[in-house]
């Protein structure tokens, strides 16, 4: 994301960067500023309803996820998702492999990892701040209404 000005008008056009967080590359593109309304508070609640979806990216795509990092997951508008709705994180119960003389699978329970608060709805995602990180909580990890 950066902020430019434009400079002149032509095939190529040209605009002067004034500031960017991260690298300009060829292929990039420039976007007008979008005019919607951002709200400034929040009021955090749970959903009234069950809501159980994952994490599917992270900002700045850092490989461990902890407090304050914003995440995206792949529950949005269309779910019933709102700005201000807290879910629980928790990390997703895996099948194991046990070995003690003879195979057994079993799944270990899922666990609690942190809260996170939607900020930013749309239709399809949502992005969110991790509000508390009990232990690191990774990509894929569950969100869901809280217990």
């Amino acid at each position: 994301m950066a902020d430019v000005s434009f400079q002149s008008a032509g095939d190529p056009s040209t605009f002067l960067i004034i500031k960017s967080n991260r690298d300009v590359r060829i292929g990039d593109n420039i976007l007008p500023v979008a005019s919607e309304q951002v709200q400034m508070s929040y009021r955090p609640h749970p959903p009234s309803f069950p809501v159980k979806g994952h994490i599917i990216a992270v900002v700045d795509g850092v490989s461990q996820i902890g407090q304050y990092n914003v995440v995206t997951i792949d529950r949005g508008k269309a779910d019933g998702l709102e700005t201000g709705h807290v879910l629980e994180i928790r990390r997703s119960g895996k099948e194991r492999v046990y070995r003690a003389g003879v195979e057994e699978n079993f799944t270990i329970p899922s666990e609690k990892e942190g809260y996170l608060m939607i900020f930013r709805a749309y239709d399809r995602v949502s992005y969110g701040l991790v509000m508390n990180a009990i232990r690191s909580i990774q990509l894929n990890d569950i969100v869901q209404t809280p217990l």
